[in-house]
């Protein structure tokens, strides 16, 4: 079964993507989050860029090589949307996050 896979527009302006476990009235559980950036690509298309949340955290023992996944809880208060990404960003990100590999 696949977790929700949701991203946060968050007050200072970055933009956060991870699977949400649970949310209460004033905060929401997620689980492998990375940040989330559109950078241009030589077509002068729009590529995606995942980045960990934190370099330091401690690793889970099921996370991808070189991928610094973590669970935190995100305060609502810091949260400006939150959205279902655009089924490639998901599918983008769960290739980036998975060590299941996805045919094309």
């Amino acid at each position: 079964m696949f977790e929700e896979i949701v991203a946060f527009k968050l007050t200072n302006g970055h933009e956060i993507i991870g699977k949400l476990k649970s949310e209460s009235d004033s905060v929401y559980d997620v689980e492998d989050a990375m940040h989330l950036f559109a950078e241009p690509t030589d077509s002068n298309n729009i590529g995606l860029r995942f980045v960990p949340i934190t370099f330091f955290a401690k690793q889970k023992s099921n996370a991808k090589d070189g991928m610094f996944l973590v669970s935190f809880a995100l305060q609502k208060s810091h949260v400006l949307v939150k959205y279902e990404p655009l089924p490639e960003v998901q599918r983008s990100y769960f290739s980036a996050t998975s060590t299941i590999v996805l045919p094309n």
